[in-house]
């Protein structure tokens, strides 16, 4: 029989698992109540059937009271997906043998990291449903595939940028020339407004807009040369919207339709190959290169938006230059005499 006591300052509840055969002792909350509760709803759920879908839907309505807008739409892409395929199983059946079969018809529709990122989703979605109570313990362990490291991208030259520009048209022009000179994301570039720019100071401020905000929450300001400034002034003159890169409506020009158009850019100037993560390009050029010129690392992190420096170190990049001085180095250790 289950049993409810005391134990300092909290409620604790006693029981069988029917399944397992063990004594069970689990802190349950801070009043007798909380602990009547707590053994109610887990004899519900053991007399009730509780569909994977069900832990699914409400893990993502919890991310909608936490998180941003752009996490939530990822959970909800990848809730999707789960449901569709083990959507309607038992999550207290859920097998290894399911999670390889999820795994199997996703990988013939998507890369592998794609799967991981829905094997992570699926991993939080079990951990939220044991630390609220509606699960005993996790069903499943889940394991992520191994996928190989991210390539090292080259640093983009100078004559690449110069290549973009003289290839782009308008608002794609501007939007080359505004992620060159700042390191901007591709999301905080396209959700500049004009109230973002200073122009007497010379920067370009990415701020939280509505159903928006920068990644880790980083606002901050960064400074632009003058030519950005002159070039923005120019644009700002014969604009109608509050945003800087506008689509043809004059509404926010969509992350996804800018990635498409930026991807025509790069294949018309030569520079595109499959899985280049076009606008991480830029990103990535622009903060390997300031660290390259020595600025210090807070610096940088501070212009990137990075919410720890450990993240910018891992754009620490070295070039095919840097790579053939330190022939010189190393070769003046040996002595031919």
């Amino acid at each position: 029989m289950p049993s409810i006591y005391r134990r300092g300052s909290r409620w604790w509840v006693s029981y069988r698992d029917e399944k397992t055969g063990k004594r069970v002792q689990k802190s349950a909350g801070d009043t007798r109540e909380e602990a009547v509760e707590f053994l109610a709803a887990r004899d519900q759920v053991q007399d009730e059937k509780l569909p994977l879908r069900s832990v699914l839907e409400a893990y993502c309505r919890g991310q909608i009271a936490r998180s941003k807008f752009s996490s939530i739409q990822q959970a909800e892409v990848a809730s999707g997906h789960l449901i569709r395929i083990l959507g309607n199983l038992d999550v207290h059946e859920l097998s290894a043998a399911d999670v390889d079969r999820f795994i199997l018809l996703r990988r013939r529709e998507v890369a592998d990291r794609t799967v991981n990122s829905n094997l992570t989703y699926l991993r939080a979605a079990l951990n939220y449903a044991v630390a609220s109570g509606v699960l005993e313990k996790l069903p499943v362990r889940i394991k992520l595939l191994r996928v190989a490291k991210k390539r090292s991208l080259r640093l983009l030259a100078d004559t690449d940028f110069q290549k973009l520009l003289k290839n782009a048209q308008e608002p794609y022009y501007g939007l080359i020339l505004v992620l060159s000179t700042t390191g901007f994301r591709i999301s905080e570039a396209v959700n500049l407004t004009w109230r973002d720019v200073y122009w007497d100071q010379g920067k370009l401020a990415v701020t939280a807009k509505k159903n928006w905000s920068p990644k880790s929450y980083q606002e901050r300001e960064v400074y632009v040369p003058t030519s950005v400034i002159n070039y923005l002034k120019s644009r700002f003159e014969q604009s109608s919207t509050p945003y800087v890169f506008a689509d043809n409506r004059g509404r926010v020009l969509r992350k996804q339709a800018a990635c498409v158009n930026l991807r025509k850019l790069f294949e018309r100037c030569g520079l595109y190959s499959k899985g280049t993560p076009l606008s991480h390009w830029i990103r990535h050029t622009v903060c390997s290169r300031m660290l390259g010129a020595g600025m210090d690392i807070e610096t940088v992190r501070t212009i990137m938006g990075h919410a720890d420096a450990s993240t910018t170190m891992l754009y620490a990049h070295t070039d095919s230059e840097r790579l053939k001085k330190s022939t010189e180095v190393l070769g003046g250790l040996i002595s031919t005499d």
